[in-house]
Parts: C-alpha cells; sequence; structure tokens
C-alpha cells in the first residue's frame, strides 16, 4: 500500500546493452542484417584477398564489360619471350570480335623494325627482281631511347582522344617506366591494368623469336622488381585456355576430315580393288572353266542362269 503523501514513481529497466540507435525500429533492423558467408561471395573485384588481381573476362566480356571503365590502358609486362605481344593480339581480337573499336596496340618492338633491300631471280627469266622485307634487329644501345619514344607516342595518343582502349607492349622491367605509364593512364582519365607475363629462363628461350641473347634475358630476370600491390592486375589464364581449346577443337575437326577422306579413298580404292580382281575371275574362268563364287557379279550370273534353266525345264516338261 502506498501512503497518501507517497508519489508514484514509475520503474525503468535499464539495458546492459548499448543500444545501436535511439530509434528502437532501426536499432532492431541493424540488429537482424542478415550474414552471408565470404565463400559464397564471387570476388570480381580487385581486392586484398585475391591480391588486386581480377580475371581479364570482367572487361573483355559480359557482363562485366557492361559496367566497366569507359577508358582502359592494358600494361603488359615481362622478359622478352614470355608471350606478350601474343596476349596483346588476344585481347585486340577479342575486343573487336565483342563489337568494340579497334583498340591501339603500342609496342617497342616495331622500333626495332628495319627494311632491307635484297635481290630475287626470276624463275622464268632468270632476271634479278628487287625486293623489301621487314626484319627485327635489336640494337641494346638504343633500347633506353626507343623506351623513350614509346612512353612519347603513348602520351600523343591519349592527348589525340583517338582511342578508348590502348595495350602497351614492352618489358616494363624498370618500375620507372611502369609508373610512368600507370600515373599518366590515370591522371588523363583511364583506368590502368596491368598484366603480369614473369616467367623463367628456360620458358623464354623456347619462345626467343627475335633471338635475344642469353644473358640479355638473364639479366633482366635476375633484376625484375614485382608489380607494386596497390595497382590492379589482370588475370589472363582463360584467355590463353580458350585459345588452346579453340586450337585442339580445329586440329581435331582436322583431323576428322582427314579420317573422313581416307576412308573414302579406302573404300573407293576398294572398290576398284573388287572390281579388277572380278575381272581377274572372270578371265581365270575362261581360261581354266572353274567358277569362282566368290565375286559377287558371278554369284548374279549364276543365280539369273539358273533360274532360267529351271523355267525351261518346267516349260518342256508340260
Amino acid at each position: 500500500m502506498l501512503s497518501s503523501g507517497s508519489k508514484f514513481m514509475p520503474i525503468y529497466k535499464i539495458s546492459s546493452e548499448t543500444p545501436t540507435s535511439i530509434f528502437p525500429s532501426t536499432a532492431i533492423a541493424n540488429e537482424n542484417i542478415p550474414k552471408m558467408s565470404a565463400k559464397h561471395v564471387q570476388m570480381s573485384f580487385p581486392s586484398v584477398e585475391n591480391q588486386n588481381t581480377i580475371s581479364v573476362d570482367e572487361i573483355l566480356f559480359k557482363p562485366g564489360r557492361l559496367t566497366r571503365p569507359k577508358k582502359i590502358c592494358v600494361i603488359l609486362r615481362g622478359p622478352p619471350g614470355s608471350g606478350k605481344s601474343h596476349v596483346a593480339k588476344l585481347i585486340k581480337e577479342k575486343e573487336k570480335e565483342m563489337g568494340s573499336g579497334n583498340p591501339r596496340i603500342l609496342s617497342v618492338d616495331d622500333y626495332f623494325l628495319i627494311e632491307n633491300d635484297y635481290e630475287e631471280k626470276c624463275p622464268k627469266t632468270g632476271k634479278k627482281i628487287p625486293k623489301k622485307e621487314i626484319l627485327y634487329e635489336y640494337d641494346s644501345d638504343m633500347e633506353e631511347t626507343y623506351m623513350q619514344y614509346l612512353i612519347k607516342s603513348f602520351k600523343k595518343t591519349i592527348t589525340d582522344n583517338l582511342y578508348d582502349f590502348i595495350v602497351i607492349d614492352c618489358n616494363n622491367n624498370s618500375l620507372r617506366t611502369l609508373n610512368e605509364f600507370y600515373c599518366h593512364s590515370k591522371d588523363s582519365g583511364f583506368m590502368p591494368y596491368i598484366i603480369d607475363l614473369f616467367c623463367d629462363l628456360e620458358t623464354c628461350l623456347s619462345r626467343n623469336i627475335h633471338q635475344r641473347s642469353v644473358d640479355d634475358i638473364k639479366s633482366i630476370i635476375d633484376t625484375w622488381k614485382p608489380t607494386p600491390l596497390h595497382y590492379i592486375k589482370l588475370d589472363v589464364s582463360t584467355l590463353l585456355e580458350n585459345v588452346i581449346e579453340m586450337e585442339d577443337a580445329e586440329n581435331v575437326a582436322v583431323d576428322e576430315n582427314k579420317a573422313v577422306e581416307n576412308n573414302e579413298n579406302d573404300s573407293g580404292n576398294q572398290m576398284v580393288s573388287e572390281g579388277g580382281n572380278e575381272d581377274k575371275d572372270i578371265e581365270d574362268d575362261s581360261n581354266d572353266g572353274s567358277v569362282n563364287t566368290t565375286a559377287p557379279c558371278v554369284i548374279r550370273f549364276l543365280l539369273v542362269r539358273d533360274h532360267a534353266a529351271m523355267k525351261y525345264r518346267a516349260n518342256t516338261a508340260g
């Protein structure tokens, strides 16, 4: 019982938990946020977990290409023989297949190309015909100069604003040149991506189409600097796998066509051979009086002859 002089004091229950919001509805909503396991999340964006690397499919194929940056600069790096030029051509071909504009490939190898004059003897007249050919001639003394030419051409290409997709093809073993390409791309509104094709000496030598010396390639590999972690990198393994699968499929198709042709030729030869054997069997029959019943045409002849003889005997008997 409360006394007449006492006042009613409401009792509030104080929760030990700290509310996430002063509004109860918001607090409850925050507590009921559904949680998703990280194992079911496919990483299609650069992060620490995937070492700042995404698949090249994310920018080349749908649906990723629908939301990709408008302007892209792909910077290839790797020692001579690592496959940079091959990957650059694959990217260009895929872009054209997807209906995009023609990407611009800037390669330092173009500066080592020379025009060679030579003469070729005409097989009919015997006269010497002057001709020209393009050869690759590496000059170590001019490499640094040509790299500066490439950087200058790259900056001019961006300034001219004629291409939204640029591919840089050079060793980029120096972080100085790599940083210059990367930073200038970003400052000019392009999204730079790095494709690192570093591989061992043995692999590079097996693909050494430009006949670079072993010491040159080994020196680049030994002094190689890894790509900075904050640079966004592209994984091109799926692109290369698709090319290998297509080549295998083409080889299988060619092999099947050859097999069909061989079977047709074998069948034709067998038919000709059988026909020849039949003629030979008939000729042998005329010589020795015996009949080879293995020849199809001879078997048909005997059946017709016997049927005619039986019919003749039946008529004469009646």
